[in-house]
C-alpha cells in the first residue's frame, strides 16, 4: 500500500559548495486509515483527519568525490528532516488495533523484500547519516464516538543510518513504528484507558 501525498511538495534545487542540495519542504502524506473509513460523518473532529506523516523540510546533499588517487568518483548522500510529526492513532486502549497497523496491513509478506546478494564491486554511491531536528508523535484515540487528542510527544533530535533504515520499505515501517512506540512508553496506557473512557460517555 501507498500512503498517498495531500498536495505537491516543493521542490528547490541548490548547489552548496561541492554539494547539490536538494530540498523538499512541506510534505504531507494522508492516513490511509482514514481514506479507507466509510464513514460519512462531515462533522468528524480535526483529530480524525490528522495526516499520518508530515515533514517540514528535508535537505538531501550529493557529494562526489574522487576515491584516493583513482580516476573512479563516488557520490556520497546524506539529509536532514526537519519537523517531522507522526500522527499515531489507536482504535482501542492497548494499541492493538493503530493507523500503522492498518496500513501495513495483514499479509505482512507484501513488505516483503528480496536483498540484493553482496557486492564486491567498489560501491559508486554510499549512504551517510540522516538528521532528525524537532521530532514529534501526536497520540489520537480513535473509537465509533468520535476521535480525541492525547497529546503530542516531543522526541530528541536523533540521526539515522540512512541505508540501514529507509533502504526498503520493511525498514522504513520499522523505523516509523519505533518512534510510535517511544511515545506511547511515554504516555502509558492508563492515560489510554482514560480517553476511550471519556469517548464512551459522552454519548450514554
Amino acid at each position: 500500500r501507498k500512503m498517498p501525498l495531500r498536495r505537491p511538495p516543493t521542490l528547490d534545487l541548490a548547489v552548496r559548495g561541492a554539494a547539490l542540495q536538494i530540498t523538499l519542504t512541506d510534505i504531507v502524506y494522508e492516513d490511509p486509515a482514514l481514506l479507507d473509513d466509510d464513514s460519512d460523518d462531515e462533522d468528524d473532529d480535526e483529530e480524525q483527519k490528522d495526516p499520518l506523516l508530515a515533514l517540514e523540510t528535508i535537505v538531501v546533499s550529493i557529494i562526489v568525490r574522487r576515491v584516493g588517487k583513482s580516476r573512479r568518483l563516488r557520490a556520497e548522500i546524506s539529509a536532514e528532516v526537519t519537523g517531522l510529526t507522526l500522527c499515531y492513532a489507536t482504535y482501542d486502549a492497548r494499541f492493538r488495533d493503530t493507523n500503522l497497523k492498518r496500513f501495513r496491513g495483514e499479509a505482512e509478506e507484501e513488505f516483503d523484500e528480496d536483498e540484493p546478494p553482496p557486492s564486491t564491486k567498489p560501491r559508486s554511491l554510499v549512504y551517510r547519516g540522516v538528521h532528525f531536528r524537532n521530532l514529534a508523535v501526536r497520540l489520537v484515540a480513535r473509537s465509533p464516538f468520535g476521535a480525541r487528542h492525547l497529546g503530542t510527544i516531543q522526541l530528541r533530535d536523533e540521526t539515522a543510518d540512512l541505508e540501514k533504515n529507509f533502504k526498503s520499505r520493511i525498514q522504513t515501517f520499522a523505523w516509523i513504528q519505533g518512534l510510535a512506540v517511544r511515545a506511547v512508553a511515554n504516555v502509558g496506557f492508563d492515560v489510554m484507558d482514560a480517553a476511550f473512557s471519556g469517548a464512551a460517555s459522552a454519548v450514554t
